[in-house]
């Protein structure tokens, strides 16, 4: 008995149970490749590395199984929508920086083959050039909530793990950027309050996941400056500014975060 005809309403916070086999898989995968990437750094042993490369390609390279590089149909709503800008949080959330970590450890130690890496990094830039210019991406990214917080997580780690610098302190930058709907001034009040995360189902552990995306970023923000002052040592013989990249007067006036 509503206008969608459907059997079911939309609820804040509850997914359509019934239908999630790929949200599930992505998890898995996500799950399965950082683990195995652990234990492959931390034994040696090649075999864990094996299997890691084996799903990665599955996942992000052979052609009978890839994944396209966008989520245009994910956050379905039967009866109103065949995709939604906030179903790019099964990536943005629930991968975050794990995948492009775990890559990075693997070929840290040279376990993974250079044309897996070359078709990884190649997935990587696609998918990062739909979530910072397509519809939905735009839609998420200007989100004054934990939404965009992890879109400029997940956006920022994929343009650092494909050589774009640039792109990933532009993402960060969004954080503190008052002009952006994302900024922290417009999601936390002086008193620590995030209003839009308190409103929901869970206020509470919206308002932990937020915070959870901000500590990410903030340790995306890190390596990059990290791997930025290494280049600027070398080229100018002194490291960058000790603030750059902080998230400094980035609420409505409380100060530093």
């Amino acid at each position: 008995d509503n206008s969608t005809g459907m059997p079911w309403e939309q609820h804040d916070g509850y997914v359509q149970v019934q239908d999630i086999s790929d949200m599930k898989a992505s998890d898995h995968m996500s799950d399965a490749v950082t683990t195995l990437a652990l234990a492959s750094y931390l034994t040696s042993n090649q075999s864990y590395a094996n299997k890691a490369a084996q799903l990665l390609d599955v996942w992000f390279v052979d052609t009978r199984t890839v994944m396209t590089p966008h989520l245009e149909h994910a956050g379905v709503i039967p009866g109103f929508s065949n995709g939604s800008s906030t179903g790019i949080i099964v990536t943005s959330h629930r991968w975050n920086t794990r995948l492009t970590d775990a890559v990075e450890l693997l070929a840290s130690t040279a376990a993974l083959p250079e044309r897996l890496l070359r078709e990884i990094k190649r997935w990587n830039s696609q998918y990062l050039n739909w979530l910072v210019t397509s519809k939905k991406g735009l839609a998420e990214a200007n989100m004054p909530q934990n939404h965009a917080t992890w879109h400029t997580v997940e956006s920022a780690a994929l343009a650092f793990a494909t050589g774009d610098v640039k792109t990933a302190t532009q993402r960060l930058d969004r954080l503190t950027d008052i002009q952006t709907p994302a900024a922290l001034s417009h999601q936390i009040k002086s008193s620590g309050l995030m209003p839009r995360e308190a409103s929901r189902t869970n206020g509470a552990g919206y308002s932990c996941m937020n915070v959870a995306g901000l500590f990410h970023a903030a340790t995306v923000a890190n390596n990059i400056r990290a791997s930025m002052a290494t280049n600027a040592i070398g080229s100018v013989g002194r490291p960058l500014p000790p603030d750059l990249f902080s998230f400094r007067n980035s609420t409505d006036g409380s100060g530093s975060i």
